[in-house]
């Protein structure tokens, strides 16, 4: 049969060739492979050769597809699509306001203060360190960032706090103090900003950074918040340290969570009670705009008539 399709291929009847190639085909089509019995065909040799299968001719006459039987794609039209992308990129925006936002947080007020100088006061170096921190960082609105350590031993980085950093002169017949921040979140590479300090008639800052000179001794370049330690080396306050103190120390009163504005906001929050004017706030929390509202927590009545009264009972208990 396979001889027949080739003569008939030699021919030119190539429609008989194909029919005689498909019933060859047929015949010695192999059984499936789980069918072991079958004999495998013997591999071709000089006396069996195996024989030669015409290559078919590619046909001429291919099918041809009835444009009503192609298959159709709904495609959306371009305002459909306008419309869909607009609507995923509105939807975290309506996510957002079906959820409620996040409470903020309530200030550092001048009654933590009070609560913080209670229990730190007659505590160790550390705590007399802490102490201190907190309450030229309330006063002076400072981020804790900028009075903190990255590590709590060894050598100091050059943005980092230090004993000579800190300034005292009069100005306009009142002494002040100034504390240089190097490296501040919102200032330019190489910007030092100035931290003002002025007397206050209870936990005053200027006498805390005094303390805090007085600790250090003589060594001028050493952490201006850290303590020095019974074997001579020098301890340097982290922020790690300072938080998880605090947040124990508040967490009785109901204040928790400790964060790096903390002392920003409830220094800024008392000052804007207490009705300071905006220029003092700018010059004091070291703001060229009015983004300083982002950090303002309003004081109730209640709360304005409570911080007054604190001030006038411990303001003959501190001194300078």
């Amino acid at each position: 049969m396979l001889a027949k399709a080739v003569k008939a291929y030699e021919e030119g009847d190539e429609a008989k060739s194909d029919r005689l190639l498909a019933m060859w085909e047929m015949l010695v089509k192999p059984e499936p492979a789980g069918n072991a019995s079958r004999e495998q065909p013997t591999a071709s040799s000089p006396d069996n050769p195996a024989p030669i299968i015409p290559q078919k001719r590619p046909s001429t006459q291919e099918p041809v597809v009835a444009a009503n039987t192609r298959p159709k794609y709904s495609v959306p039209s371009p305002n459909d699509t306008k419309k869909t992308a607009a609507g995923l990129l509105a939807s975290p925006a309506l996510v957002d306001a079906e959820t409620p936002p996040r409470p903020k947080k309530g200030p550092i007020k001048l009654q933590h203060m009070v609560k913080l100088a209670q229990a730190l006061y007659g505590g160790t170096d550390f705590h007399r360190a802490l102490l201190d921190l907190a309450i030229v960082s309330f006063w002076g609105m400072a981020r804790l960032s900028e009075v903190t350590y990255k590590d709590g031993t060894g050598p100091l980085r050059q943005t980092e706090a230090l004993t000579s950093d800190v300034n005292f002169f009069s100005s306009n017949g009142v002494e002040t103090a100034t504390l240089t921040i190097r490296g501040a979140r919102t200032s330019e590479p190489g910007e030092l900003h100035q931290m003002r300090l002025t007397y206050k008639p209870m936990l005053c800052p200027m006498a805390a950074l005094k303390r805090r000179l007085s600790e250090a001794g003589s060594n001028p370049e050493t952490s201006l918040f850290g303590f020095n330690k019974p074997d001579g080396t020098r301890a340097h306050l982290t922020k790690k340290d300072v938080c998880d103190t605090l947040n124990q120390i508040l967490g009785c009163d109901g204040y928790q969570d400790i964060s790096e504005h903390s002392f920003r906001v409830g220094g800024l929050s008392f000052r804007h009670a207490m009705g300071i004017s905006q220029e003092n706030i700018y010059r004091f929390g070291r703001w060229k705009t009015d983004c300083y509202w982002l950090y303002i927590r309003e004081y109730s009545p209640a709360e304005k008539a409570d911080a007054k009264r604190t001030l006038i009972l411990w303001a003959g208990y501190w001194k300078k």
